[in-house]
């Protein structure tokens, strides 16, 4: 009997030490804080613009150019091409004047688009003091006129126009340019791979009528000094403090702003919530500037980079895309981007990767698909023209070697109501994933 007691004396013991175990580890993980140090102020870099830097000009440039020669052919010229730059500068030749208002229809883009026109399409709705850049503008007039397209284009009277299409409002306008200057870029574009056009006024795309050559290039893989970069959004160093956190990304932070490093995507997201998205008390007119001066005062923009809509929420005012191109080709917007997301004129929020393409390596050049060989392809994967809203070349990085990658030509298909699709442009294959296209490169 005693040895009974004494066997459950024991075991009682055993569970009050056990609980009492449980209660300290559970109190020690509850209360544990991750690893927080101050940062060491002699790698801090200051608020200059240690990067390549750019102008409001620079990266508000056409996405794209687009020539319509009529009888259903088209050219198409990318930016950072000596055709592009020819007909980019049409524009500063011109002079303005006489602005009428239009109701955008389908009939006046059908109009556009199947007779001899010139269209330049920007990545965002351009604001007047903008325009004025390019165009000679009537001085004072049409302060809160924006576009996101511009067309030239002859009337019935076989008179040169300008369209200015804004996502509100359109306008007419009489304009005078050389006549031998549009000479040149008739017969330069006549020269040029032709593209057909499909689908609507809502959602039209061109393709190439037969296969087209594109560089495929292999880069080296740089990397900013990410110390250096996560620093420069701190003006005292001695106030700011490192976290490193468990699954292995740090965040430096004054208290109020703060900058995370994911190890793993490579990429930095500054944030600034004590933003007040109703007390900025500024206007909007400078918020691209400031957008811009920002990218350039943390890293920069390597290469050429242009101005697109980027995705809106509640809490912001206005997001910027700053996209970037190589060989006149977009990169996906996953790879190389810069995110700005503005509270009137003050930064938000910006996400960018520290990996940017460096030298050079190697180019190789392949032949992408037509645009009825892609279409043909698209439809025994049962992706129909009804459903498709859109479709651009784009290029992907691929892991190549070590510290390096090379870009591949993808087709990227927007389809309604369905997640976009991926189309390697030179085999019509699906472009799988496999753990990411930057697999390798992390």
């Amino acid at each position: 009997m005693r040895a009974k007691i004494h066997i459950e004396t024991v075991k009682t013991w055993i569970l009050t030490v056990l609980v009492l175990f449980s209660v300290v580890l559970s109190f020690k993980l509850w209360y544990s804080v991750p690893v927080y140090e101050a940062v060491d102020s002699s790698g801090y870099v200051g608020g200059t613009a240690w990067g390549p830097g750019k102008t409001v000009t620079q990266v508000l440039q056409p996405t794209r150019i687009l020539v319509h020669l009529g009888d259903g052919r088209h050219a198409v010229i990318l930016p950072d091409s000596d055709p592009y730059h020819m007909t980019r500068d049409l524009l500063r030749k011109a002079t303005v004047s006489e602005f009428t208002p239009v109701t955008w229809s389908e009939s006046v883009w059908e109009s556009t688009v199947t007779k001899r026109s010139i269209e330049y399409d920007y990545g965002i709705e351009v604001q007047a003091q903008y325009l004025a850049q390019t165009l000679s503008l009537p001085s004072g007039m049409f302060n809160s006129l924006k576009a996101r397209s511009l067309y030239l284009m002859y009337d019935a009277d076989g008179n040169m126009r300008l369209l200015l299409k804004g996502d509100t409002a359109a306008y007419w306008a009489k304009v005078q340019i050389p006549a031998d200057s549009l000479l040149e870029i008739w017969n330069m574009a006549g020269k040029l791979p032709l593209y057909a056009l499909y689908g609507d006024a809502k959602h039209a795309y061109y393709l190439p009528s037969d296969k087209m050559k594109v560089p495929v290039d292999t880069y080296e893989r740089n990397v900013f000094n990410t110390t250096q970069l996560m620093s420069s959004f701190f003006v005292d160093p001695s106030l700011t403090r490192r976290i490193a956190e468990r699954d292995g990304s740090v965040i430096l932070t004054d208290g109020s702003r703060g900058v995370q490093f994911s190890s793993s995507t490579k990429m930095i997201d500054y944030t600034n919530p004590s933003t007040d998205l109703y007390t900025t008390g500024e206007e909007m007119d400078h918020s691209l500037e400031k957008a811009i001066e920002f990218v350039n005062d943390h890293g920069g923009m390597e290469g050429t980079y242009l101005a697109v809509d980027g995705s809106m929420q509640r809490d912001i005012t206005s997001s910027y895309l700053f996209r970037s191109y190589i060989n006149g080709l977009p990169m996906d917007d996953s790879y190389f981007s810069i995110r700005v997301k503005m509270r009137g004129n003050i930064v938000f929020e910006m996400v960018r990767s520290v990996v940017y393409p460096g030298v050079l390596v190697k180019r190789e050049d392949a032949y992408v698909l037509s645009g009825p060989a892609l279409l043909d392809s698209l439809r025994k994967r049962g992706i129909t023209n009804t459903t498709i809203t859109d479709i651009s070349l784009c290029y992907v990085p691929e892991y190549a070697e070590k510290d390096r990658f090379l870009l591949r030509p993808v087709w990227f298909i927007q389809r309604k109501g369905e997640s976009p699709v991926h189309v390697d442009a030179v085999s019509g294959e699906l472009w799988a994933d496999n753990g990411g296209w930057l697999h390798g490169l992390e």
